[in-house]
Order: C-alpha cells, then sequence, then structure tokens
C-alpha cells in the first residue's frame, strides 16, 4: 500500500520574516502572495539564486542557504552542501552545512560517483609527487 506524499512545510526565512518563505521541498515563495520565486544560475557552480527585496534594497541569495537558514538556523562560517552532488536539488533532506573542505570532497566524490551521496569520513586521495 502507497503512504500519502507528505505535506510540504515552509517556515520563514530569517531576516526576511513576513516577506518571503522557505520549503522543505526546495521552493522560495512571496509570503504575501504566495507566489513562488524562479531561480536562476549564477556563474560557475551551477546554484539557484533568487532575488528578495527588503526595505527597498534588492539582494542575491542562494536557494539552498535560504533553505538552511529557515529550516537549521545560521551557520557562520559554513556553507550549503548538496548529499547528492545536485547543486539545484534544494529539497532539505538533501542539504547540509558544511565547512569548504566538506564541499571539496563532495563535488571530488561526485566526479567519480554521480548521483550517491558521499560516505561520511570519506576524503578524497592526495595525489603525491
Amino acid at each position: 500500500m502507497l503512504s500519502a506524499p507528505a505535506k510540504t512545510k515552509w517556515a520563514p526565512i530569517p531576516g526576511f520574516e513576513g516577506s518571503y518563505e522557505a520549503s522543505d521541498s526546495g521552493a522560495i515563495a512571496n509570503a504575501r502572495t504566495g507566489k513562488r520565486l524562479r531561480g536562476s544560475c549564477q556563474n560557475h557552480t551551477e546554484r539557484l539564486y533568487v532575488q528578495l527585496h527588503h526595505e527597498g534594497r534588492v539582494s542575491c541569495h542562494g536557494v539552498s542557504g535560504l533553505i538552511l537558514k529557515a529550516f537549521r538556523g545560521a551557520a557562520p562560517g559554513k556553507v550549503a552542501c548538496h548529499r547528492n552532488g545536485d547543486t539545484q536539488d534544494n529539497r532539505l533532506d538533501n542539504l547540509y552545512w558544511g565547512s569548504r573542505s566538506d564541499l571539496a570532497a563532495d563535488r571530488a566524490w561526485h566526479q567519480s560517483h554521480p548521483g550517491l551521496p558521499r560516505p561520511r569520513g570519506w576524503k578524497p586521495q592526495r595525489k603525491r609527487g
């Protein structure tokens, strides 16, 4: 028997409460209108970014970081990492706060193991010579 799909959870984005919300399924929406924002790719990372308006200013933010801030809280000095290597898969269960070395290890792992989550503790082998 199939179970019913889980209901999407929404949380306010810190610093943008009342204006924008993030969902655990990877979406960002205008809290007043309910309209979902369409992310766009910037630079070579292929991560999704959205423009948020607040107090007359416009700022660009990574979708993955906004979702983590909304559901897990801010993590100063950490970066948003994707467990499966797909930088456009911003579901909460695919995201975690990690160090820049975690991000580099993820990239190395996903180059040789596309689509598979990196095992905890796996580090890339350093080239000797």
